[in-house]
């Protein structure tokens, strides 16, 4: 082998290497907002902003998250290394208030998440790279009783009142 094929596979193994690295040890930064008024808006969306740095200093190059059992790649920052963005949206009745814990897989992970739903089997035992919690603080559906109820029933007891004092002037 002379040198030039000595250094092209030299790059090829370490291109390959650095490739197949796994983030060690990550730690996770993350911000989240939910919508908390249901009463101006028809569904409720969740959303959270994390940035990964792993202890072996890898640049990640995808996720995954598993949002209530479903899969879907997280958002990838193209100003921010390791920077990622999960969001969702569903019914206010279907959201209750409280943690929610979503696991993150890294391309490994989704691999195998993924063979675990084609064989049928539980995905839950399929080991994931970190979890993310989003707290929601709950909904806000609006008062009990609608104003224009209140103000038709106050309107019917004020006549009611007026009606009654009539009667006993009249008497």
């Amino acid at each position: 082998m002379n040198s030039i094929q000595l250094a092209v596979a030299v790059v090829a193994f370490l291109a390959l290497s650095v490739q197949g690295q796994k983030c060690i040890n990550p730690n996770v930064q993350a911000e989240h907002y939910t919508t908390t008024d249901a009463t101006i808006v028809s569904r409720v969306a969740a959303l959270s902003v994390f940035t990964v740095t792993c202890k072996n200093d890898i640049d990640i190059p995808n996720l995954y998250v598993d949002i209530n059992g479903k899969i879907a790649p997280a958002i990838k920052s193209v100003d921010v290394r390791n920077k990622f963005q999960l969001s969702w949206t569903d019914e206010p009745k279907k959201v209750s208030s409280g943690t929610y814990t979503i696991k993150v897989y890294d391309e490994e992970g989704y691999a195998a998440v993924r063979k675990a739903q084609r064989n049928e089997e539980d995905v839950s035992a399929v080991p994931h790279l970190f979890t993310v919690e989003i707290y929601h603080s709950g909904t806000y559906n609006g008062p009990w009783f609608q104003s224009e109820f209140i103000a038709a029933v106050a309107s019917v007891l004020i006549w009611y009142w007026a009606y009654t004092a009539k009667s006993k002037l009249s008497a």
